[in-house]
């Protein structure tokens, strides 16, 4: 695992098939760089984003939810991240 990997538990499990997606946790932080793009949630649930992901698309079990990728490549579009190599 990386250096900065946290909830080792969860994500052994999720490697060994036993867990089907950790929970989303928020941590506090005192600056979040490009923050605002998460004021724009409330709207992206509220025009269906995640309402019927599961019905047309499917994933392996693993630590991250479906959900959590559909949230990330929004909140990639909406900070105009020109690439996924960027989030690392």
């Amino acid at each position: 695992m990386g250096v900065a990997t946290t909830r080792t538990l969860e994500r052994v499990a999720a490697a060994m098939g036993a867990l089907q997606g950790a929970p989303i946790v928020f941590e506090p932080a005192d600056d979040v760089p490009m923050g605002g793009v998460l004021a724009a949630l409330p709207a992206l649930l509220a025009f269906g984003l995640l309402g019927r992901s599961r019905d047309h698309f499917t994933m392996p079990e693993g630590f991250y939810p479906m959900e959590t990728v559909f949230l990330l490549l929004a909140f990639l579009a909406l900070g105009r991240v020109g690439s996924l190599e960027a989030v690392r």
